[in-house]
């Protein structure tokens, strides 16, 4: 990819690009921007959920779960505990929703359990 292209998909995506000053830590164009979006900001768009995964039973099954995941667009990491049962997600949520890292889960023989938005109505 070149530094125009990489330029061009930052700001699509709604941010700018910076040149830094500091060209000891800054090499190249690639390595500023890094520098620039693990910047706090950059973090609060993400999303971490830890939920419960039923049906893992060994090893083999967290390595299943957390191959599905890591296929998962927007997800920028995962942790699946077998002790537990429970996977932490952070994921972009304007990339994936919850509903689809569940279907994937779903897809590899597991169930990820997700969150339950309790929706009362009330009538006059």
């Amino acid at each position: 990819m070149t530094d125009q292209k990489l330029k061009q998909a930052v700001e699509e995506a709604g941010y700018s690009v910076v040149q830094s000053v500091n060209s000891r830590r800054c090499l190249t164009p690639q390595r500023c921007l890094t520098s620039f979006l693990k910047r706090k900001k950059w973090k609060q768009k993400f999303k971490r959920l830890r939920l419960p995964v039923e049906g893992m039973t060994c090893a083999s099954c967290v390595a299943r779960v957390e191959k599905v995941l890591n296929k998962v667009g927007g997800v920028e990491k995962y942790n699946v505990n077998l002790a537990t049962e429970k996977a932490t997600i952070k994921f972009d949520p304007s990339i994936a929703t919850q509903e689809q890292l569940a279907k994937v889960v779903e897809e590899a023989g597991y169930k990820l359990i997700l969150p339950v938005i309790n929706k009362s109505v009330t009538t006059n």
